[in-house]
This record gives C-alpha cells, structure tokens and sequence, in this order.
C-alpha cells in the first residue's frame, strides 16, 4: 500500500483541479473515482470528463495492482507515463486530452492489456509499438490522431484476439501488412493517412468472414478491388479518394450484408456496379465508368480492359482509356472503321502478362509490347491471329519453346523463339 499511497499523493499535486473529496485527511481509497481492493492497492481509476487539466507523475507503474484507467476528455498534458510491467493493467483509456510524447517501453510487459486508447493526443511522432506484441489478449487498438508515423509492422498475427484496430488520421505510410490475414479483425479503420499507405488492398480478400467495418479512404492505394467474396459479414467499405483501377468485381456487389460502399474518387473502370437498391453507394468524381448508367461497355472497350487487366490495371491506362469508344482519340490505339487495328504500348513500364483477349481483336494489323517487363509465355493465339502483320514484345522478360513455334508457315521470321519481333506475311 505504501507505494499507492506515494503515487496517490503526487498524482493530487500534480493535477489542476481534483475532486472536492480528495483530501489528505481522507484514504485515497475513498477518494471520487478511484477504487481500491480489499488490501487498499488502486485498482481502478475512473476519472473520464472530471478534471480540467495538469499532469500524470511518470511513475503511474507503481500502482502495480491497476486494473483499469480511464483519463479521457480531461485536457491533461506533458508525457504520457510509463505503464511497463503493470501485468494486471486490462483497459486504458487516456484519448482527448493534450498528451505530448510517450516514453520508451512504455507498453512492455502488459501482458493482460485488452483495450487501450490514446485517441486525440498532439504526440511527437511516434511509431506503432511493437512492445503490444507481449500483449496477447489485446482486442481493441485505438491510436486515431496521435501523430502515428512510418510503416505499420507485420505483426498481427501475435494478436489472436484483436477485432478493432483504428489508426485513422495518422502519418502511416508503405504497404498493408501482410499479417492482417491472419488476424480475426472486424473493424479495420486506417483512413487519412497525410502521406497515404500505397500498394495494392489485395490483403482484404483473405481476411474472409471477420471483416465487417473497413475504412481505407483518403490514401495511395492502387490496383484493382479484389475479389470480396469470402468478406461475407463485410457491411461498411470506404475505399474513396484512393487511385483504384479496374473493374468492379462483382463479388463486391454481391454481398449480401453490405449497406454502406464509397468508390468515388478512383480511377475504376468497365461497366457502372450495380448494387442492391438497399446499399447506400457514393461512385462519382475521378472514376471513369464506361457509361453512366447499369449497363455492358463496348465490345472492343470490354476486350481492352481484360488486356489491362493482366497488366495489373496500370494507372496508365485507367487515364488513358476513358469512356465507350475505343476509337475516340484513345491513347495507344489506332482504329479504321470503328475497329482496332493498332496496339502500340511499347515501352510502358507494364508489369503483368501478355491476354488471351488480345485474339478477341480480330481486326488488330500491329501489336507493340516491346520494351516491358512483362513475364510468361507468348500466346500461340498471337500467332494465328487473321490480320496481324507486325507483333513486337522484345525486350520483356517472356519465355517459349522453339519446339512450339516451328511449323508457323507464315511467319516471315522471328527471333529467340519470340522472345523478340516477328512479322506476318500480308493476305493476298
């Protein structure tokens, strides 16, 4: 109890206003908000909205029997306090308040930890702690504006129990981790990030049914929504103001406990979504639906963006390829009569593999590819296309064998088993 009572005092010095109780001629165990056992050790301090002011002593640890904080909405400053080694600590809660840093090793040696929020404090900037780890029996994380920076750490899988992890309005930046996967996550909030978390939101798709509230708007994210389908429980998605490419899947719009949806202000393409008319959906802005209305692109525009669609759905062609008609100034293709007869992407950057859909292009005369970094083989449907005289994917990382392009009759030439340039004699 001696301890208690040391750190009981200092904590009434140190705060601007306390409760009219809190007299040095009563125990601190009957004290306004503080809550003691049957050996007077504190174990509980609830003081959320009662104080206007001042600071926490930095050796809070020695409350060694602590079982709970709550702190919140009560403008206190200065360091946070160490709370290492308090093995008993559960819940702590000291958001919205006017904390300014948070000491080394703060959080080691929680080993009970279930829920802790720093929501709302001007921190210097810090980064995720990777001392929670030690903290297995965590479920809830709230750290929104804390002044969070630098990537989040692939540790998630040591949290078996975590279900909300809310990091919003911070300074995160690099890739979604991987661990995530793993995790039995429901709430996933990393919205409004200032330098934006970038890659791909691929990890969704394998976090299955625990998912049910996922706010990622406001970043750098890129590439296409994946495939949602086993996000059965999924209800709420924010994914606007992001640089998302691609088609809608319809594993998206086939969710049946979906209700809230925000694609607006990406570079989607392909046909406009159609969602159950009970889901409150947001789509407009920067996206470039190929009509405005619930109904199939274009045939040609349709073919393209499968193209693309190996390629990754690269930023370059969701700006590049905007509407219904391929052959309204679109760039890299060149039509006659309303049919493409030119694919020229030489020298792109294009990661990805060379489409099947490109034989759906019967009228194609001239396919550049060259100068990429593109994998896989070369489509014997390439070959045997009726129109096409000139196919270029030099200079890709592509593979084939001579045995399979030997006995092409009209092949004028090729080269490294066209892992470089042929050309086809023109039909007479």
């Amino acid at each position: 109890m001696g301890d208690d009572a040391v750190y009981m005092s200092k904590l009434a010095k140190a705060l601007t206003s306390i409760p009219s109780d809190w007299s040095p001629d009563t125990h601190f165990c009957n004290w306004s908000g503080i809550v003691c056992d049957d050996s007077s050790r504190v174990v509980n301090i609830l003081l959320d909205s009662m104080l206007q002011g001042g600071t926490l002593p930095s050796d809070l640890n020695l409350l060694s029997k602590l079982s709970s904080i709550f702190l919140q909405n009560n403008s206190l400053s200065g360091p946070l306090p160490s709370l290492a080694s308090l093995t008993m600590l559960q819940i702590v809660d000291l958001g919205d308040n006017n904390f300014t840093s948070i000491p080394n090793d703060c959080f080691k040696g929680l080993s009970s930890l279930r829920y802790l929020r720093l929501t709302n404090n001007n921190l210097a900037p810090w980064t995720f702690p990777i001392d929670l780890t030690q903290s297995s029996n965590l479920q809830r994380i709230e750290l929104e504006s804390t002044n969070m920076m630098g990537s989040l750490p692939d540790i998630f899988a040591m949290f078996p129990n975590l279900n909300s992890l809310f990091l919003s309005y911070n300074n995160l930046t690099w890739v979604l981790p991987q661990s995530l996967v793993t995790s039995v996550i429901s709430f996933l909030w990393l919205d409004n990030q200032k330098n934006g978390l970038s890659g791909t939101i691929d990890v969704l798709s394998m976090m299955s049914l625990f998912l049910n509230n996922v706010q990622l708007q406001n970043n750098r994210f890129t590439g296409p929504i994946p495939n949602l389908s086993n996000c059965t429980n999924l209800q709420t998605l924010h994914l606007h103001d992001n640089n998302l490419t691609g088609v809608v899947p319809s594993s998206l719009t086939a969710l049946s406990n979906l209700d809230y949806v925000s694609l607006d202000n990406n570079r989607l393409q392909g046909p406009m979504p159609a969602f159950r008319e009970s889901v409150i959906v947001t789509l407009g802005g920067t996206n470039s639906f190929c009509q405005t209305i619930v109904a199939p692109c274009d045939p040609q525009v349709t073919t393209l963006l499968e193209i693309a669609a190996a390629f990754g759905y690269p930023i370059l062609l969701a700006d590049a390829w905007v509407g219904n008609n391929p052959c309204g100034n679109w760039n890299f293709i060149m039509c006659q009569d309303e049919k493409i007869i030119v694919v020229n992407l030489a020298k792109q950057n294009l990661t990805g593999t060379i489409s099947p859909a490109f034989s759906s292009l019967t009228d194609l005369r001239m396919l550049d590819l060259s100068g990429n970094y593109l994998s896989g083989s070369i489509l014997v449907s390439l070959t045997t296309m009726p129109q096409l005289e000139a196919l270029d994917v030099s200079n890709n990382n592509l593979s084939r064998s001579c045995s399979q392009v030997s006995t092409m009759g009209e092949v004028k030439y090729y080269r490294e088993c066209f892992a470089s340039k042929f050309r086809r004699r023109r039909r007479k």
